[in-house]
C-alpha cells in the first residue's frame, strides 16, 4: 500500500505543516538558547526542530546551531570591546581578566613587607611631589 501524492516535506498526511521561522530560531541561537528552549518557545517537539532543519535548510541542526552560536559570541565580544574602548572601566577590567588573564592581587599571597616596598613608594611619592605631579 503506497501513499499516492504524499508530500515529502510533510511526512504526516492530514497534519498541517508547522511553519518554523528560521530567522527567529537563528536569533535565539545567537542569544544562547538551547534547542529545547527554542522548541518550547515555538511550541513544537525538539525532534521537529532537528528534522525540519534538514528539510528546510539542507543542513543538520548541529551545524546550523554552531554557526549561529559563533555569530552570537562574536557579536557579544565586539560589543564588549567597543564599550571597553569607549572607556567603560568595568568592561576594561573584565576583558583584561578574561582575555589577558590579568588577576587581582590576593593579600594572603603577598610576601611580608620588609620595608623595601614602603621605602620605594615613599621615594616615588617624594619624586612626584618635587615634579609637582602630586600635591604636597
Amino acid at each position: 500500500m503506497g501513499h499516492k501524492g504524499r508530500n515529502p516535506n510533510n511526512p504526516y498526511p492530514g497534519k498541517k505543516k508547522i511553519v518554523i521561522d528560521w530567522e527567529k530560531v537563528g536569533y535565539l541561537l545567537e542569544a544562547g538558547c538551547t534547542a529545547d528552549e527554542i522548541a518550547g518557545y515555538l511550541g513544537v517537539h525538539i525532534d521537529t526542530i532537528y528534522k525540519r532543519c534538514v528539510l528546510d535548510n539542507n543542513t543538520e541542526f548541529s551545524n546550523f546551531r554552531a554557526t549561529k552560536k559563533a555569530k552570537g559570541e562574536s557579536l557579544l565580544r565586539t560589543k564588549q570591546f567597543e564599550k571597553a574602548m569607549k572607556g567603560n572601566t568595568t568592561m576594561l577590567i573584565w576583558l583584561g581578566k578574561i582575555r589577558l588573564e590579568q588577576r587581582e592581587t590576593d593579600s594572603k599571597n603577598v610576601p611580608p613587607n620588609d620595608g623595601k616596598i614602603t621605602e620605594m613608594l615613599s621615594g616615588m611619592n617624594e619624586y612626584l611631589k618635587s615634579k609637582k605631579i602630586v600635591a604636597e
